[in-house]
């Protein structure tokens, strides 16, 4: 009996996702509240609005990662090297978007090939939430409206990449709202980085700001 059930248990083994990346941003794990620190988190920021450690807003005593804008300050970018490659790629995280007041508001999740802060080139999957209330993603060169989410309230993101495909698939809390969506950029075969940005848009009204928590990269 004690063979059969190791048996059973062999193929949940040998399936299991293989974990690159994952991070609560906890004291446990070596962060530390206030500015990034590359070497604990891996993670880097720039911009008048950096990404910072934060205590959580849930009242739990843990802390998560965000960057907060006044009304008329813009926003900030966050970036991560991902040691994944050309090997299918799934993002997940807990993502939650403040808007301005201004239709020009941004708050978007990058994977690609940048090297450094996300800008415009090597991208394949880009999802944005905007000031509309509404969702958006690149799906080649055409944006395309998924979903609508609720300012100020934590939404559950993953994103799923396959570079063999070159698409993605997209969804929040829990529903997929995109499939096999065209890479932004078709020179990108590797999934090597992940960025963060958020933009207050010019006619901001009300603070705002991106807080994510609960990273995970793996392969499945």
């Amino acid at each position: 009996m004690r063979i059969l059930a190791f048996i059973f248990l062999l193929p949940t083994i040998l399936f299991a996702d293989q974990v690159l990346y994952e991070t609560g941003f906890e004291k446990s794990e070596g962060v530390t509240a206030g500015s990034l620190d590359n070497t604990s988190t891996g993670w880097k920021t720039n911009g008048p609005n950096p990404f910072q450690i934060i205590s959580a807003d849930d009242g739990s005593g843990g802390q998560i990662m965000a960057s907060v804008a006044p009304e008329a300050a813009e926003g900030s970018r966050a970036w991560l090297s991902i040691p994944s490659g050309d090997k299918k790629t799934v993002v997940e995280m807990s993502f939650k978007p403040t808007v301005s007041g201004s239709p020009g508001y941004q708050a978007n999740l990058h994977l690609g090939t940048f090297p450094a802060a996300p800008g415009t080139s090597g991208m394949a999957a880009v999802i944005s939430f905007r000031g509309s209330g509404k969702i958006y993603a690149f799906d080649g060169e055409k944006e395309r409206e998924l979903a609508k989410f609720n300012s100020s309230t934590w939404h559950k993101l993953r994103v799923e990449c396959d570079p063999a495909t070159q698409k993605f698939d997209v969804f929040v809390d829990g529903d997929q709202v995109g499939a096999g969506l065209a890479f932004n950029d078709p020179g990108v075969t590797e999934i090597r980085s992940l960025g963060l940005t958020h933009y207050t848009g010019s006619s901001a009204t009300t603070p705002s700001g991106l807080a994510v928590d609960n990273v995970k990269i793996s392969m499945p």
